[in-house]
C-alpha cells in the first residue's frame, strides 16, 4: 500500500473514530492491533497494510471498499 494512501486511510479512520466516539484503545482491542502499532499507523510513521484496513473497517462497521474509496477521493465514508 502506498504511503499516500495509508495516510489518507489514517485520516478517514480518525474521522470515523471521532464520529463514533471510539478511542484508539477500544479500536485496538476490537481489531487485535497493538495500541502502539495502531497509534504509529494513525499518526504517520508506520503504514497500514491490507489486513489492518480490513479489520479496522469491520470494527467500524464498514466494508473495506468504501473506506479505501473514501480515502482515495478525500470524501467522508458512508456511515450506517
Amino acid at each position: 500500500m502506498s504511503e499516500q494512501l495509508s495516510r489518507a486511510i489514517a485520516m478517514q479512520v480518525r474521522r470515523l473514530m471521532d464520529e463514533r466516539q471510539v478511542s484508539a484503545y477500544a479500536l485496538s482491542k476490537q481489531t487485535g492491533i497493538p495500541q502502539s502499532s495502531l497509534s504509529r499507523k494513525l499518526n504517520g510513521p508506520a503504514a497500514f497494510d491490507f489486513d489492518d484496513v480490513q479489520v479496522i473497517a469491520a470494527a467500524l462497521g464498514m466494508d473495506v471498499t468504501s473506506l479505501v474509496a473514501a480515502a482515495e477521493h478525500g470524501t467522508p465514508p458512508p456511515t450506517g
